[in-house]
């Protein structure tokens, strides 16, 4: 009876790993859609976005030193976005705020990797725990995204406080 007890909590147990391993497949899809249908992928479309976004724009709601900041610290490649520092967005937004921010380059997913962000409401909470889970990226054996890295150049991430270094660099 044991054995059998014994050959069901591996069965069990394999069987969480296959999903838990097939919902981290889908969030990984599920963001590199994201990046693929951002707004912004390159310096260029940044440029183009802030001459005509104007107050409508997620990033009106950073201060203008935090903004000019935010923006400066923006690396991309031919694929988007590949790493940002969040210091400015975790001082002044909360989850929500940020959220919107980072779905302008795709990286939406990335708020619940950043440490200190204010959390104001259930949305908020939601945000910093992807798939229902605990705060932190969501990594199978995928390349991952990095907090506390940069994109130093192509597929070299460097340490930088708050920063993210994205998979795609």
């Amino acid at each position: 009876m044991a054995a059998s007890t014994s050959l069901h909590a591996q069965n069990a147990s394999v069987e969480s790993t296959h999903v838990n391993g097939a919902a981290q497949q889908q969030e990984m899809l599920q963001q590199d859609v994201a990046l693929q249908l951002a707004s912004i992928k390159s310096r260029q479309d940044l440029e183009q976005y802030l001459r005509n976004s104007g107050s409508a724009s997620p990033l009106a709601a950073l201060s203008e030193s935090g903004k000019r900041r935010f923006i400066a610290s923006l690396k991309f490649n031919e694929s988007g976005i590949t790493s940002f520092s969040y210091g400015d967005l975790q001082t002044e937004l909360n989850a929500s705020q940020i959220y919107q921010v980072m779905s302008l380059f795709g990286a939406q997913h990335t708020v619940a990797m950043m440490r200190n962000v204010r959390i104001q409401n259930a949305v908020d909470e939601q945000i910093m725990r992807p798939l229902g889970g605990p705060p932190g990226p969501v990594c199978p054996s995928q390349p991952c995204d990095y907090e506390g890295y940069e994109c130093a150049k192509k597929a070299t991430c460097s340490y930088n406080i708050n920063t993210i270094c994205m998979r795609n660099c």
